[in-house]
């Protein structure tokens, strides 16, 4: 989960860079077309339009990723409903703990671990 959000993440900031590339280009090229008076052959409108693309990136890699994130989750809790108990480690399904690596937790027996855990307590 934490590689699918930096990939987005690093995508993300990859598309703003280009946008913010791109519209100085077009800044830029629309100044030389004004200075050699041939501005009306380049609409300034495509600065909008371009921006408006980019975040239609955006959009999508960011939903992209929502999916990528929230499918496997999904899941994991339907299979989790359906049988009673996970059929991977808790440690695996909550995450990566404190040092970045996924926990290790011994396998949950539902009711029973529960039980056990208050009567030690």
């Amino acid at each position: 989960m934490t590689l699918t959000v930096v990939v987005n993440l690093v995508a993300v900031l990859g598309l703003l860079k280009e946008k913010e590339t791109r519209a100085r280009l077009i800044g830029g090229l629309l100044k030389l077309c004004a200075d050699q008076q041939v501005d009306g052959y380049y609409d300034p409108a495509l600065l909008r339009s371009y921006g408006a693309r980019y975040y239609s990136f955006i959009l999508a890699v960011v939903c992209m990723g929502a999916v990528a994130i929230v499918v496997p989750l999904v899941l994991r809790c339907v299979e989790w409903w359906e049988s009673g108990q996970p059929k991977r480690s808790f440690g695996l399904w909550l995450g990566a703990g404190s040092t970045g690596h996924a926990r290790a937790m011994p396998e949950m027996d539902g009711p029973t671990c529960l039980q056990e855990s208050t009567q030690a307590g």
